[in-house]
């Protein structure tokens, strides 16, 4: 078939005469056979004359033009008469909303001329109250965790942890472990923290007991004492309540049965304890030891503080922890004791009992020498002290002063947000404010700075100057007269309770120069705890941050622990240590906290942090729209220059470099070795 044949076939295909489809082509192409001069015969056996293959295919084409242009302007006119019915259709719509506007207009001012005059006040004041006990409802509605009216309507069973606290008494050992075993009630692990047993019979117990799913074995590598193993066993467990058990003791098989059934009749509930038995080494009896009557007390906190109770069988919540601290490291054998004091002080109605004997406890000549009795007695004494200094300060008794020292620069939003909480949360306290203004430019800052001075024991200081950090609070220092001195940065928000629990946290030793509060940002993460300093090599360090991005309901963050460095986010220091340190205004804008601190530890004094005393830092980082003010801090605050220097001035006066991963990208040092970066740092002008 030649190429005008082809041709042809595009437009009218060529088939067999006896396709289906042959007749309607051949009607198509009929109208031109008297114009060309064509027959049917030579549609059916093939075109051979080429110039009238040409002439069909020209009139076949302009056929489909014709159609074209017909298709096309049926097409647009098709478009205008959308367009006009959508005018029409918007016009009436303008109408209609017109006519609503107007009409609903009218009403409205009849309603306010003639009708509302008809109305008594008393309906209106009604109204404003129920859309603002409506707002209420919502707002407790919130609160409420409907979880827990879940777990309690469908009777969940409470998850329990048995912890063990294993360390030597391998005799009486694996007879503990047992009765973990065979308890009735069947919601519950059981966790064996040993805390590296000198006894070597001790681990070849435990390892029978390995491969059991329901037990989990820690192994401590160094011996960290009692308090540190029980506070293992609550960081590691799985379940939501923790029931202690002393390796050299025993359960009867309902216990756990009978503290389920008491704490799903007594939700508030979050520490439980019981009577006991007490049994020699081999397990003959010897007394009941009854509790009720210290129970019975209405005010168990004070009847608490006549003396010392061991019930030595103890369930806890998990939420308690986070309300109250973890066991304290420094009462060993008397940490059950600081434990109830502490939760039956801040958690009254959480405290409870069970009246019956849930517990062996056993008696043998290896548990205490005279030397630990005179321990516990002193731990007694300590813990007794410290609890009646807690109710002090909670009642507004302490005497003493606090100065809290805010730094200003142009955040108008968070300042005030920090000075209003402190008014509202700080009411136990005697304290006074005074706000360094480091030479704010934003208006807002400065009327607001005007407004407060000279009101609720406010002082402001407008420097004409910004000083930074290490220079504002050293100048604002010189000016307050408080026992102890609490450094504020200006976008930090206290929680309740938060002074109350510095104040006793820095008063728990003499040795404590500062203490600093759970830094938190607004989605919950923890910013920081404290700091620590890990030595690399030679003269290179690194500024660590303990804790961080942790959730603030990770107990892990309660801890009580001693640090290198801290923050001046929110940090406590006593007066009488102030002249040991100095604000070095060599630090522009970095590290003007970490040397501070530095120079107490220099000293042999301790900075620590206090665990229940919280603060939530709105970091320009968490704001999603930043008001001019913020934009001019943030632009001073970040110059890179600055943070070199204060880099290397660091080095200059300890001797050390800090690896910094921030420094080392805005000066070039990145992927540099040691000795480069300290040949930059000591030609560095």
């Amino acid at each position: 078939m030649d190429n005008n044949t082809t041709k042809i076939s595009k437009i009218v295909p060529m088939h067999d005469a006896k396709d289906d489809h042959n007749g309607a082509r051949l009607k198509i192409c009929k109208k031109y056979f008297d114009e060309i001069g064509l027959n049917e015969n030579d549609f059916s056996s093939g075109f051979k004359d080429v110039e009238k293959i040409k002439k069909l295919n020209d009139c076949l084409l302009n056929d489909l033009i014709d159609e074209k242009y017909k298709f096309e302007h049926l097409y647009k006119k098709n478009i205008e008469e959308h367009h006009e019915l959508e005018k029409i259709r918007e016009e009436l719509y303008e109408m209609k909303t017109s006519l609503r506007w107007r009409i609903s207009n009218g009403v409205y001012k009849l309603y306010k001329k003639k009708i509302k005059k008809l109305i008594p006040k008393f309906v209106f004041r009604i109204k404003d109250f129920s859309v603002i006990l409506f707002y209420r409802v919502i707002f407790l509605l919130r609160k409420i965790n409907f979880k827990k009216i879940k777990n309690s309507i469908m009777r969940t069973s409470p998850s329990i942890t048995i912890g063990i606290a294993s360390y030597n008494h391998s005799k009486y050992l694996e007879k503990c472990i047992q009765s973990a075993l065979d308890q009735d009630y069947k919601n519950y692990d059981i966790l064996i923290v040993d805390d590296n047993s000198s006894d070597p019979k001790n681990r070849e117990i435990l390892k029978k007991y390995e491969s059991n799913e329901k037990i989990t074995i820690v192994y401590n590598k160094e011996n960290k004492g009692i308090s540190a193993s029980l506070n293992s066993q609550v960081l590691n467990s799985k379940g939501e309540w923790v029931a202690f058990l002393d390796c050299d003791d025993y359960l009867p098989e309902n216990a756990l049965l009978e503290m389920a059934k008491h704490i799903e009749n007594n939700p508030r509930l979050r520490l439980v304890y019981s009577n006991r038995i007490e049994v020699d080494e081999n397990d003959k009896f010897l007394r009941k030891v009854w509790f009720g009557k210290r129970a019975a007390n209405k005010n168990q906190f004070e009847d608490l503080l006549k003396g010392m109770v061991s019930s030595h069988l103890k369930i806890i919540h998990k939420d308690a922890f986070l309300k109250v601290g973890l066991f304290d490291p420094r009462f060993g054998g008397t940490h059950d004791y600081d434990m109830f004091l502490r939760v039956a002080f801040y958690m009254p109605k959480a405290f409870g009992f069970i009246d019956k004997y849930l517990y062996y406890h056993r008696i043998h000549g290896s548990q205490n020498t005279l030397v630990e009795n005179e321990k516990h007695a002193k731990n007694v004494e300590m813990i007794i002290k410290e609890a009646k200094f807690r109710k002090l300060v909670y009642e507004g008794e302490f005497k003493e002063k606090v100065s809290m020292v805010i730094l200003s620069f142009n955040r108008f939003k968070q300042l005030k947000n920090t000075v209003e909480k402190i008014k509202k949360n700080a009411k136990n306290i005697n304290y006074e404010i005074l706000i360094w203004d480091n030479g704010s430019t934003y208006g807002k800052v400065l009327e607001y700075l005007h407004t407060i001075n000279g009101k609720s024991n406010i002082k402001v200081v407008f420097s004409k100057e910004n000083l930074k950090a290490a220079g504002g609070r050293r100048e604002a220092t010189k000016l307050v007269n408080g026992d102890y001195v609490l450094y504020f940065d200006n976008d930090i928000e206290v929680a309740e309770h938060f002074l109350e629990e510095m104040v006793i946290r820095i008063n728990e030793s003499d040795d404590i120069a500062s203490c600093c509060a759970r830094i938190i940002f607004p989605d919950h993460r923890i910013q920081y705890t404290g700091g620590l300093i890990k030595k690399i090599d030679d003269n290179f360090i690194e500024f660590k941050l303990d804790n961080v991005g942790k959730s603030d309901c990770d107990l892990h963050t309660m801890i009580k622990r001693d640090y290198d460095w801290l923050g001046t986010g929110a940090t406590m220091t006593k007066r009488k240590y102030l002249h040991l340190a100095n604000f070095d205004s060599g630090f522009v804008n970095a590290y003007e906290d970490n040397d501070y601190y530095m120079q107490f530890v220099k000293h042999g004094l301790r900075i620590v942090h206090a665990p229940t005393a919280s603060v939530v830092h709105h970091h320009v980082n968490y704001e999603i729209k930043r008001d001019p003010g913020t934009e001019k801090y943030v632009s001073v605050r970040h110059d890179k220059t600055s943070f070199i220097n204060s880099w290397v001035h660091f080095y200059k006066k300890w001797n050390l470099i800090i690896k910094d991963d921030f420094i080392f990208g805005i000066a070039d040092l990145k992927n540099k070795s040691n000795s480069e970066i300290k040949e930059f740092i000591e030609n560095y002008k």
